[in-house]
C-alpha cells in the first residue's frame, strides 16, 4: 500500500525560446498528490497545463527540478526505467481520443494488458469488465468509427485505467464533447477512477468540471494557487473558464498571429476555436449581466 504521496513535484521549471525571447511556462511548482485524491489543474489556454503533465507523464525533457512518482526520482532513471514507470504506473487520457481505427473497443483496452504481460484470458476479461462498467458492454467489438465522440473517449478512460495506474494523468478529456456528453462521461470517469482507488491530475478549462474534484489548483503567470475554496464559493475572479480576461484573450490572439508559422496547423486551429469560444461565452455573460 502506498503511504506517500502518488506525485511529488518539487521546484519544476521549463521555458522555451520563442522568436529570440525566452518564455518561462513553469516557474518553480511545486505540487504533492496523495493516493486516491483527484486534483484539477484550471488555467487558460497557452498558461502551461499541457507542458506540466507532460512533465509528470515523463513525456519530455528539458526540465528543471524533481518530479517523484512512488517515491521514484524521475531524474535518476534511464529512458528503460522511465519506460517502465510510465507503462506501470501512470495512465494517459487526451482531449482526442486517440483510438487505434482498425482496433475494436475491446482490442483497443487488451493492448495495454498485453504489452504490460498479462495473460491473453485475463486481459480480455479486464477490458470487457472496464468497458461493461462504463456502458460499453454491448459496443466491445464496435471499432471507434461506429461509436459516437462519447463513447469513444469512455473507450479511451477504459484504456487509461486497465493496468490499475497509481496515477492518471488526463488532459482535457471532455474537451472535444457537447456539454451534455461531457458532464455524463466526467462523472464515469470520476466515478470508475474512485472505484479503482487511484489518484488523478485532470487539466481543464472548465470550472464547473474542476469543482466536482478534491482539489483545484488553478495554473497562473507559471506558478500554481490552490483556489479549492474559491470554486467552491463561486467567487473566483475569471470571466471565462477557457481563457480569463478580455485582456487575455487578446494578448493570445497577439501571441497566436506571431507563432501561426511555427505552429502545427491542427494546433493552430484548436486554439484558435477555443479562443472564439472564449469570447462568445465573454459577450453571452456580458448580456446576461
Amino acid at each position: 500500500m502506498q503511504h506517500g504521496p502518488v506525485l511529488a513535484v518539487h521546484n519544476l521549471k521549463r521555458s522555451f525560446l520563442q522568436g529570440g525571447e525566452r518564455i518561462e511556462v513553469l516557474r518553480g511548482i511545486s505540487l504533492a498528490i496523495a493516493p486516491g485524491e483527484i486534483v484539477a489543474l484550471l488555467g487558460p489556454s497557452g498558461s502551461g497545463k499541457s507542458t506540466l503533465l507532460q512533465a509528470v507523464g515523463l513525456l519530455e525533457g528539458g526540465f528543471e527540478g524533481s518530479i517523484r512518482i512512488l517515491d521514484e526520482e524521475a531524474a535518476t532513471l534511464d529512458a528503460a526505467e522511465r519506460t517502465r514507470l510510465r507503462r506501470d504506473s501512470l495512465g494517459f487520457i487526451y482531449q482526442f481520443h486517440h483510438l487505434l481505427p482498425d482496433f475494436s473497443a475491446v482490442e483497443n483496452v487488451i493492448l495495454p494488458l498485453l504489452i504490460a504481460g498479462a495473460a491473453q484470458a485475463d486481459a480480455e476479461n479486464r477490458a470487457a469488465q472496464l468497458l461493461g462498467t462504463l456502458g460499453l458492454g454491448a459496443r466491445l467489438h464496435h471499432r471507434p468509427s461506429q461509436l459516437s465522440g462519447g463513447e469513444q473517449q469512455r473507450v479511451a478512460v477504459a484504456r487509461a485505467l486497465a493496468n490499475r495506474p497509481a496515477l492518471i494523468l488526463a488532459d482535457e478529456p471532455t474537451g472535444n464533447l457537447d456539454e451534455a456528453t461531457a458532464d455524463l462521461v466526467f462523472e464515469e470517469f470520476l466515478r470508475l477512477v474512485r472505484e479503482e482507488g487511484g489518484a488523478a491530475l485532470v487539466a481543464t478549462h472548465n470550472e464547473r468540471l474542476a469543482s466536482r474534484m478534491d482539489r483545484v489548483l488553478r495554473l497562473h503567470e507559471g506558478q500554481l494557487h490552490d483556489v479549492t475554496a474559491q470554486i467552491a464559493s463561486g467567487q473566483l475572479p475569471v470571466l471565462d473558464p477557457r481563457i480569463g480576461t478580455l485582456d487575455a484573450m487578446v494578448r493570445e490572439f497577439h501571441q497566436l498571429q506571431t507563432a501561426a508559422d511555427r505552429l502545427p496547423p491542427d494546433d493552430f486551429d484548436r486554439r484558435t476555436a477555443d479562443l472564439w469560444r472564449a469570447v462568445d461565452g465573454y459577450v453571452s455573460r456580458s448580456d446576461a449581466q
